[in-house]
């Protein structure tokens, strides 16, 4: 019997021996999450094994030593985190409702109605309509503001657009804008005009006006542009966004409504319309640069008022 002891623990050892070779041979898979091994990394005494049979040999000849932890053998690996273009190309959270919208819309349109009203009653209207515009938009954006919406989630981010495109983000871009709609502007009645029918284009031009004084200047080569593009663009076009709309709804919308907004200017609903659309599209290609459609909507109003002093 004493003779037995020495042989049976050498034909274990042996069999534990072959195990460790058996398992070796079989494949270690790594996890997805893992990060790869590199040379500054040492190597784990202990791996984790995925391959059940490997596990199952090592925990035979060695107990629990090798053995997974609870959970994860036969659970499926968390799966990988987004990459950072799919989780831009994802639609913005739907946290609010159409409704928030329109009441938004309408919050803004009063507080500009009884800002103009204001400046209309003194003594210079033309002179405070610049300051009316600037005071019913920080009105605004107050309100905004105590409801719990901070203007830092919907003015200008540069990031929230997968479709972001550089040239749309370089200095020179709303100048570039400005030109391609001047062209696209004013091509019919150019080609009326060449071909001879000039009352009919002069209708479609811009109505002959002087020039504006001082301070009528500042409020439409200023004040105008900026306020419309902090509520159209910045903060409607992307609450409609957030309000479930896709991005050919939301631009149709926001270039409607800027539309109406200049109802009664003289120059038509479709002019306003392809404007709109056309600011829409520079802001959501810019990847919602505000800066981009404000200054092109400047340089725009500027080409406006020279056209109209010589139309007269």
């Amino acid at each position: 019997m004493v003779l037995l002891l020495p042989l049976a623990a050498a034909t274990a050892s042996l069999a534990c021996r072959s195990c460790d070779r058996r398992a070796a041979l079989l494949p270690r898979a790594r996890p997805l999450n893992a990060a790869p091994p590199s040379a500054c990394t040492p190597p784990s005494p202990h791996p984790q094994l995925r391959t059940p049979r490997a596990a199952e040999l090592i925990r035979m000849c060695d107990g629990s030593r090798f053995a997974p932890s609870d959970g994860e053998a036969g659970s499926a690996p968390p799966p990988p985190p987004p990459t950072q273009s799919e989780s831009s190309s994802s639609p913005p959270p739907v946290d609010w409702t159409l409704g928030d919208v329109a009441s938004g819309a309408a919050l803004f349109v009063l507080l500009h109605a009884i800002a103009q009203t204001a400046a209309g009653a003194s003594a210079d209207p033309k002179g405070l309509a610049a300051l009316g515009r600037v005071c019913s938009t920080a009105s605004f954006v107050g309100v905004q503001q105590a409801a719990g919406l901070p203007a830092s989630r919907w003015l200008p981010r540069g990031d929230c657009a997968a479709e972001a495109q550089p040239a749309f983000q370089q200095p020179l871009a709303p100048l570039a804008a400005c030109a391609l709609f001047a062209a696209v502007a004013f091509a019919p009645p150019l080609a009326l005009r060449i071909a001879g029918y000039a009352t009919e284009a002069q209708a479609l031009m811009p109505s002959a006006r002087p020039l504006p004084g001082a301070a009528h200047a500042v409020e439409l080569l200023l004040a105008a542009p900026i306020t419309e593009e902090i509520f159209f663009r910045g903060w409607l076009l992307s609450g409609l966004r957030r309000a479930g709309v896709d991005e050919r709804g939301a631009l149709a919308a926001s270039a409607l409504c800027f539309s109406l907004w200049h109802l009664g200017s003289g120059d038509g609903l479709l002019f306003y319309g392809l404007l709109g659309a056309m600011l829409g599209l520079v802001y959501q290609r810019s990847g919602s640069l505000l800066w981009v459609p404000m200054a092109t909507h400047c340089l725009w109003n500027l080409l406006i008022v020279v056209v109209r002093w010589q139309s007269m």
